[in-house]
């Protein structure tokens, strides 16, 4: 007898099981369907709730102190100003508002220090002894006011210049600029050598 009562409970709780497991998968579809219902009803009588309360304000014949109050006016938006917008967005925003950051941010920097390294005037490197290393040649006319301001002026940023003359008249126009670092390179570049 004990197994036979043993089957029988078995048997009553795999049944109560199933039918638990099958309750449970309607109840999820029956869920469904009751608040889709639900939620129509509830939206039609909204609908008529609207529709009754504007008949009865509307009406002359209700004295005013039965009528229903007048809605709420609707909110109307604040009028802000540009700054105020902008803060509002920067604030949704605050991840494109750092990328955009960054990216002006380093943006004036870079052209900052391009402009900063353009303005550094140009020397001449010098030898760890302190010679001069870096020299020029500057091919013109000794008597032109341009090579002669280009001479002095590369001198005075610490290259040594050598003008080509041609003639002894040329050597002296050099040797009358005094500057110890601008010499007289003793040959003709006006003169076309043979093939």
């Amino acid at each position: 007898m004990p197994q036979e009562n043993q089957d029988s409970l078995d048997y009553i709780v795999s049944s109560v099981t199933s039918l638990s497991e099958e309750l449970r998968r309607y109840s999820r579809g029956f869920g469904d369907v009751s608040n889709d219902f639900a939620d129509k009803v509830e939206r039609n009588f909204n609908d008529a709730a609207g529709v009754i309360r504007q008949s009865l304000t509307s009406a002359s014949w209700i004295p005013d102190s039965i009528k229903p109050p007048a809605p709420p006016p609707k909110h109307c938006p604040v009028q802000m100003s540009y700054l105020q917008k902008m803060g509002v967005w920067i604030d949704r925003n605050r991840a494109l508002t750092a990328a955009i950051v960054a990216f002006i941010g380093t943006g004036t920097f870079l052209v900052w220090r391009h402009k900063r390294l353009q303005r550094q005037k140009r020397r001449a490197r010098r030898a760890f002894t302190g010679a001069k290393t870096e020299l020029v040649v500057l091919a013109g006319s000794p008597h032109s006011p341009i090579t002669k301001s280009l001479a002095l002026d590369l001198e005075r940023k610490g290259f040594l210049v050598y003008i080509p003359v041609g003639t002894l008249g040329e050597e002296a126009v050099i040797s009358d600029l005094r500057a110890p670092d601008v010499h007289a390179l003793n040959f003709d570049i006006t003169s076309v050598g043979a093939p």
